[in-house]
């Protein structure tokens, strides 16, 4: 077998670079917590963050983006969006939140979704406020009692701020909030509450839009991430989620249904659609993980609510992530997906073995395979020989993804065929991150370029041609002979 890979080397190309803990996939999209008015945390569709190959990024996204302000002076609390205060213990002058606002900083576990832990911050409490009043031609923008009236800017202990407009104290009018993590929220304020169309937008850039009724969500909202993709796209009532909601995460999948009333994607009807925006796997979820799912079309969709037609007969899936022992507990049931749309057969590069293969003539940027397996660290694939890692891929900075013997035959495993893709200088597709609702977090094939029926699809392995403190490649020697004749060609 010569399809080793460099399991030392930076990740590879990929569109999506997201914030990574515990050995995690970087690039799936992130469910950030998020707290109810009962300070109780709960998990939300994914919020992903995209950037070059890096094994870390950016943190993920708070949730509820209620905006309650009562009177700057005599108020019991002043919030955030997406916080839910309670009283600091260690401070007498300030409050204390768990913060699902873009603040965390580590994984916990992947269960379909990314969970957060979440931490404290400050918050100021009222009688820690100060004004900065703004200089018009009228004066200090303050009336008789002290209280801000006109444009002014006002500023807390935490450094967050709010500039506007006021009308003895309340805010009247537009005016926004720059928190002190690089977060705005911004809308038009009546009786000092947020009312109509509010924008709150990340630290990073990402941007959610939603309809606020007296300072909170209700009705339709739309969430961007820094690239300006579309990543969530629904309802919500009184600061939850609320109807059918579309999550879309940035490798092409969605998942899609009616949330409960907790604003999870939590129910019997509830589908991942994957990146052909036509199969899907409908059925079972709880939190966003596929409990029983069973293969369907997506038929049409009217007004935001999806139409699937069951497939009659269809296997059972359920969410499967390998571990350091398992592959999977049904190494016999291939993806549906995948199987529409790639094959295996000898490869046409000579002393290659076997290769993998289209089915169908796609375009560009299209995800072919999967590569799922079992799932070890850099430093055991690093203490073994070269014959020992045919078939290993690093997907991040802790994990490495292998498929060894037997697992390697089809006979004995084709739940996913990415690792029959042989190596290329000139390679027509890339591995790349997803999230699969059967597998968790794995790379795909990602085609470069269009590629026609029963062409071998091969990506470039990518080994470290000029690893520290070695005069050639860190690389097995079929790659090393390949690489020099490369070279040769191009120098021509």
């Amino acid at each position: 077998m010569r399809r080793r890979r460099d399991t030392c080397a930076p990740l590879r190309a990929s569109l999506v670079q997201l914030r990574v803990a515990n050995g995690v996939n970087p690039f799936l999209p992130l469910a950030a917590a998020t707290c109810g008015d009962r300070g109780r945390v709960r998990v939300r569709p994914p919020a992903q963050r995209t950037g070059p190959n890096q094994a870390r990024g950016s943190r993920g996204r708070g949730g509820r983006f209620s905006e309650k302000m009562k009177s700057l002076q005599g108020s019991e609390r002043c919030s955030r969006p997406g916080v839910t205060l309670g009283r600091d213990r260690n401070s007498e002058s300030g409050h204390a939140v768990e913060d699902p606002g873009g603040f965390f900083e580590n994984l916990i576990n992947y269960k379909g979704f990314f969970r957060f832990s979440s931490r404290v911050v400050r918050i100021p409490a009222p009688s820690s406020t100060f004004f900065r009043q703004q200089q018009g031609r009228k004066g200090r923008h303050l009336d008789d009692d002290g209280l801000p009236h006109g444009f002014c800017t006002v500023t807390y202990s935490s450094t967050d701020r709010f500039e506007g407009n006021f009308v003895h104290g309340e805010k009247n009018g537009r005016g926004k909030f720059f928190f002190f993590d690089g977060s705005t929220l911004e809308g038009y304020y009546v009786d000092d509450a947020l009312q109509g169309q509010g924008v709150y937008t990340y630290e990073d850039g990402g941007v959610l839009q939603g309809t606020y009724v007296d300072g909170e969500l209700n009705g339709p909202a739309q969430e961007y991430d820094t690239d300006g993709r579309l990543i969530f796209k629904g309802q919500y009532k009184d600061n939850i989620r609320h109807g059918v909601c579309w999550i879309y995460y940035p490798d092409g999948g969605s998942l899609v249904g009616e949330v409960n009333e907790d604003g999870e994607m939590t129910g019997e009807k509830i589908a991942y659609v994957y990146p052909d925006e036509r199969t899907a796997l409908y059925g079972k979820f709880i939190d966003g993980e596929m409990i029983e799912g069973k293969l369907a079309t997506l038929m049409s969709t009217e007004e935001g609510r999806p139409h699937f037609e069951l497939m009659p007969g269809s296997s059972v899936y359920h969410f499967d992530k390998s571990t350091s022992s398992c592959i999977s507990t049904n190494a016999l049931l291939p993806d549906p997906y995948e199987s529409e749309r790639v094959y295996v057969a000898e490869s046409l590069i000579s002393s290659a073995g076997e290769g993998l293969f289209s089915k169908v003539a796609v375009g560009p940027n299209t995800v072919m395979s999967f590569y799922n397996g079992v799932r070890i660290t850099h430093q055991e694939v690093d203490s073994r020989d070269w014959a020992l890692n045919g078939n290993t891929l690093s997907l991040d900075e802790e994990t490495v993804i292998d498929v060894p013997e037997p697992y390697n035959h089809v006979s004995k495993y084709c739940a996913s065929l990415g690792h029959k893709a042989n190596h290329s200088f000139t390679p027509n597709c890339i591995y790349d991150m997803f999230v699969h609702p059967r597998f968790g977090p794995i790379k795909c094939i990602r085609t470069l370029r269009a590629v026609e029926a029963d062409e071998e699809l091969t990506v470039a392995y990518g080994y470290d041609h000029s690893p520290p403190g070695k005069s050639g490649p860190e690389a097995p020697e079929w790659y090393q002979v390949e690489l020099k004749a490369f070279q040769a060609t191009q120098q021509k």
